[in-house]
């Protein structure tokens, strides 16, 4: 081989790893907790010097996908987010994609310099214009893909037997597309040309048309999804509402009564009745022992919220420590505020409640540090966790709704340009949050939803 078409296969082949490591890069975020830009470029090496292998190595092209798509699919797992079946589906896709064009390209140039199809493969000018029209073709294709779908199916919304579905039908298009390539080889007759061509078109069509419902599919399940985390949303805002309710309605009433347990214990004193009084005196401060964590912050949501909770837990058996120094403003409208701290307590509320044995216990910290809000709760367990993928999951059945709580706290924090670590060891879990200190006129907004995430779609984390 010539030195020059030798380059000149080795810069089609990076090309062609760029490209494929554009789309995919370009259609799932990155993972802010890892590196990007050294595994992006140590994948395109190993992506094109895979092809280049089968290039000078004489190797049978049939299924050279398989390989390719191994590198692909282990780079979107490690530095990118988003579901692996749907990046599953993508690469496949992808590969029909490529695969078409570059067959239709080969097929139609065999067809007008009326050539063999072996031939489109030997170092000829023919081979120079047929792959430069395919790259053409594929960059074009590889921008009109990035520009409509740009981070924006990422999450897994569907059913995973959809999601099965639409990922082994891009896989059956390539291997479709591998039997008439090597029946094509084989049989070297024009009319087989015509027929590769019309099935790529179909193929092809028929893949889009597959892109098309899944985007169709999947924005129906999160507008659906939406509405349901606007549902829980409210109804968690309206319990808040109701616990703050009652309990300031007991402490009116206390108050109220307040007057008359005077003289009623005025009166045992006057008669000599100690013991009487003394016993009335009792059972007064057992009835105060509800109200011990009526807070005071200077933040009246955060105040409500935290007596409401805690005063609930301690009802529940659950011993309960709270320190508390909050800033004069805060990095959350009070929607999100209800929203995070209300979650977080409910979920160590029910993480005690499912102890069948041990010390039950609650532990609230919030306070500045520097120019961060730090706020940190620990709570015993029973032991039972699941974590996924560093992620710890719901224990309820409802898995998708449930898990609403920690997406939606996770969304909050992520929106603020916060951190937030869980971690479970020794049956006690912890979730410890730092949020950035921002000023009255950047505290977030109160009318985004904060299972959206930067792009307006739903988030998971």
């Amino acid at each position: 081989m010539p030195w020059t078409w030798g380059v000149f296969e080795v810069a089609i082949n990076i090309l062609e790893a760029c490209l494929d490591m554009y789309i995919l890069a370009s259609l799932f975020s990155a993972r802010l907790d890892r590196p990007q830009k050294v595994p992006l470029i140590l994948a395109i090496l190993l992506f094109s010097g895979t092809l280049c292998v089968y290039t000078f190595g004489n190797f049978d092209w049939t299924f050279d996908f398989v390989p390719l798509a191994i590198i692909t699919f282990s780079y979107l797992c490690l530095f990118r987010n988003g579901s692996w079946f749907i990046k599953l589906f993508w690469i496949f896709t992808i590969n029909v994609v490529f695969v078409v064009i570059v067959f239709t390209t080969n097929n139609a140039l065999t067809i007008v310099f009326e050539m063999d199809i072996n031939d489109i493969y030997h170092q000829t000018d023919i081979r120079f214009i047929s792959v430069t029209t395919a790259h053409v073709l594929y960059l074009l294709f590889t921008w009109i893909l990035v520009r409509l779908f740009r981070h924006r199916r990422e999450k897994l919304v569907l059913k995973r037997s959809y999601m099965l579905l639409f990922t082994i039908l891009p896989l059956f298009g390539i291997l479709l597309l591998v039997f008439l390539q090597r029946a094509q080889l084989e049989s070297h007759s024009e009319p087989m040309e015509n027929i590769v061509i019309m099935a790529s078109v179909v193929i092809l069509v028929f893949e889009m048309c597959t892109v098309i419902l899944f985007d169709k599919l999947s924005k129906q399940a999160e507008e659906t999804l939406t509405l349901r985390a606007e549902a829980y949303y409210n109804k968690l805002q309206t319990a808040h509402q109701e616990d703050v309710k009652a309990l300031y309605e007991e402490v009116r009433l206390w108050r109220h009564d307040y007057k008359n347990h005077m003289g009623i214990m005025q009166s045992f004193l006057e008669k000599g009745l100690v013991k009487e009084a003394l016993h009335y005196i009792s059972q007064g401060i057992e009835n105060l022992s509800d109200f011990d964590y009526i807070i005071v912050s200077g933040n009246a949501v955060v105040d409500a919220i935290l007596s409401t909770k805690l005063t609930k837990a301690r009802k529940n058996g659950i011993e309960t420590e709270c320190s508390i120094i909050l800033p004069e403003e805060l990095p959350f409208a009070e929607r999100q505020l209800t929203i995070l701290l209300g979650n977080l307590l409910d979920n160590s509320i029910e993480a005690c409640a499912r102890m069948k044995e041990g010390k039950k216990f609650i532990n609230v910290s919030i306070a500045p540090a520097n120019t961060l809000l730090s706020i940190e709760i620990k709570n015993s367990t029973a032991g039972e966790v699941i974590r996924e993928n560093g992620v710890y999951k719901t224990l309820k059945t409802d898995k998708l709704l449930h898990g609403l709580g920690l997406r939606s706290v996770d969304a909050i924090v992520q929106s603020a340009g916060g951190y937030c670590e869980r971690n479970h060891t020794n049956r006690i879990f912890s979730t410890s949050i730092l949020l950035p200190l921002k000023t009255i006129d950047t505290i977030i907004d109160d009318s985004k939803n904060p299972f959206q995430d930067e792009e307006g779609f739903i988030a998971e984390k």
